[in-house]
């Protein structure tokens, strides 16, 4: 879902962030807990 809407200054930054988040959140979820 794209929240991107009425954000012009900083809209890309905050998409990639996003995504940047989730998939760090992946990889800690897939790791194995030590």
């Amino acid at each position: 879902v794209y929240h991107g809407r009425g954000l012009s200054r900083g809209s890309v930054f905050n998409r990639d962030g996003l995504m940047v988040a989730t998939f760090v959140q992946e990889v800690l979820t897939r790791l194995p807990r030590a």
